[in-house]
């Protein structure tokens, strides 16, 4: 069991007239930074500091602090201090900084980024969860509302299907309940277990 974020959320500080624009998402893999940071940037076209950190897995043991462009370790380190001091992973934190004409100095900046960081994850919904592993089985086309329905008694919503010939389902179950769901997938028709 670990301590994430349950969705995005948003925050706003303003220190000596520079505005910090602070934004949670949850991330499951370093491979959804990129799409992350493009959405923040969308918003921000202008801005000349988008910092962040991120740390992931249910070790907590991968993480990234990164600066982007203010002095080293003002910005992308106090914000992973933040995620470490609210004990979560798999999760970003983004920081958006548009200065304001006063400079703030290492102390003030590294206190304006674990501020904003502060106040995002504050307005953030923290949940528990549980690392999960793929489960992948298929089912003839006349069985897939069955196999969709017991998805959805099951509360899994992490769902991916392929169609061919038949219907291909990967599910993403958590590791205490796989041995729990594959026993309840046997009561679907006619399907097959491609994994675990």
């Amino acid at each position: 069991m670990f301590l994430t974020i349950a969705a995005a959320a948003e925050a706003e500080f303003t220190e000596k007239k520079s505005k910090f624009l602070a934004y949670s998402f949850p991330m499951r893999n370093e491979a959804e930074l990129k799409a992350l940071l493009e959405e923040v940037k969308k918003l921000h076209p202008t801005a000349r500091h988008i910092c962040y950190a991120f740390r992931l897995g249910e070790k907590k043991d991968i993480w990234k602090a990164h600066d982007a462009g203010e002095p080293a370790n003002t910005a992308g380190q106090p914000i992973l201090g933040q995620i470490k001091s609210f004990e979560l992973t798999n999760i970003v934190v983004i920081v958006v900084r548009y200065f304001g004409g006063i400079k703030l100095g290492v102390g003030g900046l590294m206190s304006a980024y674990k501020e904003a960081a502060q106040l995002v994850l504050e307005a953030s919904s923290i949940i528990e969860d549980f690392e999960k592993e793929p489960v992948v089985f298929e089912v003839p086309l006349a069985h897939v509302e069955k196999a969709r329905y017991l998805l959805r008694k099951e509360g899994i919503s992490d769902v991916k299907e392929e169609f061919s010939e038949k219907c291909t389902f990967t599910v993403m179950v958590s590791r205490e309940n796989i041995t729990n769901f594959v026993m309840k997938l046997n009561a679907l028709p006619e399907k097959k277990l491609l994994m675990p």
